[in-house]
């Protein structure tokens, strides 16, 4: 396959990524479930992509806070980025979330799934029913309102 700029191989790496994880995320999910075994399987898949794609995600990390990120990738992240923030928005509005700026709730769970990914992998924790259930609970214990 041949790309006309680094720029245009870029921006479909990143396309490319971006929606690959995204369905990996929404695997399992169902609207009729309760907020926290959503929030549960949703979270548990992100760790699965974590850690089965390290470096796919640190590209989609870099390239997303980097200038390259073209306008059409800027809104397929946010498309894809408003289902999961209907989701926390949602359980701020029925009190089952704390009601704090939507980017803390998710710079919260961003931040328990990247060091929960990466204590697994450097072997520190196992990858384990037990050590997933425990690093999910203490996100959940900090977004519950």
């Amino acid at each position: 396959v041949y790309f006309p700029s680094k720029q245009a191989l870029l921006d479909a790496l990143y396309e490319r990524a971006k929606t690959e994880t995204f369905a990996l995320l929404m695997v399992g999910d169902a609207a009729d479930l309760p907020l926290k075994a959503r929030l549960r399987r949703m979270w548990m898949n992100m760790l699965d992509a974590r850690l089965q794609n390290p470096a796919q995600m640190v590209f989609m990390e870099q390239y997303a806070s980097s200038e390259f990120m073209s306008e059409h990738n800027r809104a397929l992240s946010a498309r894809m980025a408003g289902v999961f923030n209907a989701l926390l928005e949602a359980g701020q509005r029925d009190e089952t979330l704390k009601t704090v700026p939507l980017p803390l709730l998710i710079g919260s769970i961003m931040g328990s799934l990247h060091e929960a990914a990466r204590l697994i992998a450097a072997d520190v924790l196992p990858d384990d029913e037990q050590t997933r259930t425990a690093a999910f609970v203490l996100c959940w214990d900090a977004l519950k309102a």
